[in-house]
């Protein structure tokens, strides 16, 4: 039993290694002898835990999008019962998770693992219309979100603004980091849809540098 248990920990460590190295540098950019040097083992043992390098990218893959969703069930769990609250808790993990992942490892996704790239879009539309729209659909039910609106479109119009601001030919034409270009949308889009009592209650979204969340992230942005 303490072989396997020793074995998980040199599997955490070397997938922890491979992601920062991953989303920082880019697939393509990164080789198996970076990833065995900085986990402190030798190749033979890396490939014995993860025979190619695509094998130890989507293990990586996997972490991440498992990350997100415990951060997102952090949110709904120790914020505030009000939806407001809690859709500014969502739209920080998005900011932060994508200001996790590099443009270089963008314009990878969709280059060299196309596959990878279609396991993003797919969790994200997932996540954005089972968590996302019944916050959509609560606020409008309290008062904070017009009823004028129809909220399922809303909610797919910003899932595809979002989705097509972050492929390569459209975020390489921008100066900003990803967190900065979340707010923007968020800010430009969704207050608007807000009643006065909504604006009220929401606030402004914005992402500060270099500061800490508490318990919903210990990620580098967090809110105002």
């Amino acid at each position: 039993m303490g072989g396997r248990i020793e074995e998980e920990d040199v599997d955490r460590r070397v997938i922890r290694i491979a992601m920062d190295l991953f989303f920082r540098k880019g697939y393509s950019a990164v080789t198996t002898d970076e990833i065995a040097y900085r986990a402190g083992i030798s190749k033979k043992t890396l490939f014995k835990r993860f025979p190619t390098k695509k094998n130890l990218f989507d293990s990586v893959v996997d972490c991440f999008l498992s990350e997100t969703e415990e951060e997102l069930e952090r949110v709904w769990a120790t914020l505030e019962s009000d939806c407001l609250s809690k859709m500014k808790g969502f739209f920080l993990v998005v900011a932060n998770r994508a200001g996790r992942v590099s443009r270089a490892m963008i314009e990878d996704l969709a280059r060299v693992v196309p596959d990878v790239w279609d396991r993003f879009d797919s969790f994200r539309r997932r996540v954005f219309r089972e968590r996302f729209g019944i916050l959509l659909h609560q606020a409008q039910e309290e008062g904070f979100l017009s009823p004028e609106w129809d909220a399922d479109l809303f909610r797919e119009l910003l899932l595809e603004i979002i989705s097509h601001t972050f492929i390569p030919e459209v975020i390489g034409t921008f100066s900003y980091p990803a967190p900065r270009i979340v707010e923007g949308l968020v800010n430009m889009m969704f207050r608007g849809l807000l009643t006065e009592k909504g604006r009220e209650q929401f606030g402004a979204f914005r992402i500060s540098t270099g500061m800490q969340m508490g318990r919903i992230s210990s990620e580098q942005y967090t809110l105002e």
